[in-house]
């Protein structure tokens, strides 16, 4: 059996109450709620720090969202933006890049990604 992924759920909106809720009823994780994203959140033990963090983009600064990614570059980091319904997926996945045709290279993959979506 894997374990579970824990998922953190942050902001203190009845939307982000109900996302944690929603996302309860996944067995596969393990769903806390805290009450506000702090640089705070991506540090902890193991196991009890979150590899998923669910917030309101009204609520964080992008200082702060970069800040939790250099600390733990595999945590994945869901803005939702309660007024348009959209979510911004943020991770902190890293390319090597060693020259400018490596850099193009990657420019490439990620617009064929987002023209694939």
């Amino acid at each position: 059996m894997n374990p579970k992924i824990r998922v953190a759920v942050c902001g203190s909106s009845l939307t982000m109450a109900g996302l944690a809720a929603s996302l309860q009823a996944n067995q596969d994780l393990d769903v806390v709620r805290i009450p506000a994203i702090t640089a705070a959140l991506a540090q902890g033990p193991g196991e009890q720090a979150p590899t998923v963090i669910a917030f309101d983009l009204a609520e964080v600064t992008g200082n702060l969202a970069i800040a939790l990614l250099r600390e733990r570059p595999g945590l994945m980091l869901i803005g939702v933006d309660l007024d348009s319904d959209k979510l911004l997926l943020l991770s902190g996945h890293a390319e090597q890049v060693l020259s400018v045709a490596d850099l193009v290279e990657v420019i490439h993959q990620r617009q064929s990604i987002r023209k694939a979506d």
